[in-house]
């Protein structure tokens, strides 16, 4: 990583240091857990080190700053698009690092993803609030990664808080985005606020890139997956001029050995006018290898029948129902790699204070 200077310190995993503000302290740093990592710088600070205004009350009521944001945030922004990197344990198991483009809507509440890097069982997602609602659950319209995106080109629904969705993600796509960030962090504090093991700190400023951001460190009573908190330690990465969270990394220990999750955000473009062609869902009855089977192994699904095949399954009996049919010919779709629907064109600059189609870019 560059060399960012003195009194700068480059985040061998954001994982050591803890270096409070007025206190000193420190933890001795351990070994990188993810590569990715190198992208964060951690804060440094001394004893006698003096806050400009911007940071007093990040530092003396990091909670309250925390809301500050969380109410910028739901007041101006209304969309955005991002790059997301991310790398995760699921059932014990820490994922590859993935790279995602995203494009994000709050109202409908909208997300669109394309996996450009390790895709795991699914290469896009897209999700509209209410769209594919049934029965009281929602519902999610993916595309499948490898041969069972071939077979199912046209895409099937999945259950957004299904076994599925789960097996892929520490939290449904329901739960995306910055503003939602922002609350569960602020909730789990105030759940923890009595507990012994709670502790909120600011850091002071580090950076993601070329960002610059506001560090926080937060301390739950945290014991595994299944428990009331998320983590045991997390840091959070404010962007200091959007005040939105662009990184988060969250540990099962205070020493940082057993990671839970990293979630990075690049080429951030905010208020781009995102429409529904934006989101694009694509029906049960869009033509497709397998598509009337899909919607076939839906519905078992749907009636907790059997029938609850992965998307891999789909695949096999797709492919299995071409190869039965008389003169037969499986043709999958090997077309051009799917790609995040255009964005916007950029406006040129706006006064100050008018955040449409502004954007957070880092080089």
């Amino acid at each position: 990583m560059r060399n960012r200077g003195v009194g700068k310190c480059s985040l061998p995993a954001v994982v050591g240091f803890g270096v409070a503000l007025g206190g000193g302290a420190c933890v001795a740093p351990s070994r990188p857990p993810i590569e990715l990592s190198a992208r964060l710088e951690y804060p440094t600070a001394g004893p006698s080190l003096r806050l400009p205004r911007e940071q007093r009350l990040a530092s003396s009521d990091p909670l309250a700053f925390l809301r500050q944001c969380l109410t910028k945030c739901a007041r101006d922004i209304r969309d955005y698009r991002c790059v997301m990197t991310k790398q995760e344990r699921i059932d014990g198991v820490l994922s590859a690092e993935q790279e995602v483009e995203v494009a994000f809507r709050e109202a409908p509440f909208s997300v669109d993803m394309c996996w450009t890097k390790n895709a795991g069982r699914v290469r896009r997602l897209t999700y509209v609030a209410g769209r594919l609602a049934e029965g009281g659950r929602e519902f999610a319209w993916i595309i499948p990664s490898g041969a069972a995106g071939l077979l199912l080109a046209a895409g099937l629904k999945t259950d957004i808080h299904g076994a599925d969705a789960l097996r892929e993600s520490r939290r449904a796509v329901d739960d995306f985005g910055f503003r939602k960030t922002l609350e569960r962090v602020i909730a789990a504090c105030e759940r923890a606020r009595d507990e012994p093991a709670y502790r909120l700190r600011y850091l002071g400023i580090g950076r993601l890139d070329d960002r610059e951001c506001h560090v926080f460190e937060r301390l739950l009573p945290y014991h595994d997956e299944g428990g009331p908190f998320p983590d045991r330690r997390l840091l959070l990465y404010i962007d200091r001029e959007w005040l939105v969270p662009t990184a988060s990394v969250a540990y099962a220990d205070v020493e940082s050995r057993e990671l839970l999750g990293c979630y990075l955000f690049a080429d951030v473009r905010f208020n781009l006018g995102l429409t529904d062609a934006d989101f694009p869902l694509r029906g049960p009855r869009a033509a497709g290898a397998g598509s009337r089977l899909e919607e076939r192994y839906a519905a078992r699904r749907m009636r907790g029948g059997r029938g609850t095949a992965t998307w891999q399954g789909h695949a096999a009996r797709a492919r299995d129902a071409a190869s039965l049919r008389p003169g037969s010919e499986s043709r999958p779709n090997a077309g051009a790699r799917l790609r995040s629907a255009p964005g916007a064109a950029v406006a040129p600059p706006l006064p100050h204070g008018d955040t449409r189609n502004t954007r957070i870019h880092n080089p």
